[in-house]
């Protein structure tokens, strides 16, 4: 079942023209402060998915890079009905070279708090466990267009 979600990409995110396709890892530990095992076996299953999480602080997203994501789905966690503009990076201002290593080499999208409901179904129960191989889990295209996504050529 296909489904789409109005979202804004984070500034500084990597730009991906032709999408990423990946499962997805729903990021129940996304605030947590975790043993550094613990965050090993947990981050372990994020590994090449999607993360959907409601933290896009600099040092999450950097933690999810060193885990070797392929992009990151932001739930805004206030209820207002409206997109929110971020960043991922410490950057706020003009961006300089030095600064691109700061910069998740993964898009980052943003969705409403209101789309959580609608998103969360397709992180199956899979997701909410440490990563097993041969796991069935949902995939995911990601892309970012004025214009409905093109899947052709994936």
């Amino acid at each position: 079942m296909d489904q789409t979600f109005e979202a804004l990409p984070r500034s500084f995110s990597a730009h991906c023209p032709d999408g990423v396709t990946a499962p997805l890892f729903y990021d129940v530990h996304a605030h947590d402060q975790l043993k550094p095992r613990q965050e090993q076996d947990w981050y372990a299953g994020a590994r090449g998915c999607i993360v959907i999480g409601d933290n896009v602080y600099e040092d999450y997203v950097q933690k999810l890079r060193g885990y070797g994501v392929k992009g990151l789905i932001h739930l805004w966690t206030s209820e207002e009905p409206v997109l929110h503009y971020e960043t991922v990076s410490p950057v706020w201002g003009t961006a300089e070279p030095e600064n691109g290593k700061t910069y998740p080499d993964f898009p980052v999208v943003g969705l409403r708090s209101c789309d959580r409901e609608s998103i969360l179904p397709f992180a199956d129960a899979w997701s909410l466990q440490p990563y097993r191989d041969g796991a069935q889990r949902t995939a995911v295209w990601m892309c970012a267009s004025s214009d409905p996504c093109s899947r052709a050529g994936r």
